[in-house]
């Protein structure tokens, strides 16, 4: 990777007009909406442990299913 080439900061959306704009601005240029600051960011962290407990739980029940079913046609087939 070319190292005198920087990516784009990262950026927030406007809550009024829903415009991209840079995480550092505070006000948006197309409607005047002021930004909020940002908080510490546990929304987010917390939104991200949520997924990660929830997805192996989803799946485990998936498997679950699965299993059942396949018993339930295995003990159909031996009749």
């Amino acid at each position: 990777m070319d190292e005198g080439v920087q990516g784009a900061p990262p950026g927030i959306r406007c809550p009024r007009c829903r415009a991209m704009l840079p995480a550092d601005q505070r006000e948006c240029p197309i409607c005047g909406a002021r930004i909020p600051e940002a908080s510490s960011g546990s929304a987010d962290f917390l939104g991200l442990t949520l997924a990660f407990l929830m997805y192996p739980l989803l799946a485990l029940g998936i498997a679950c299913a699965g299993l059942l079913l396949c018993a339930a046609l295995l003990r159909w087939l031996g009749r």
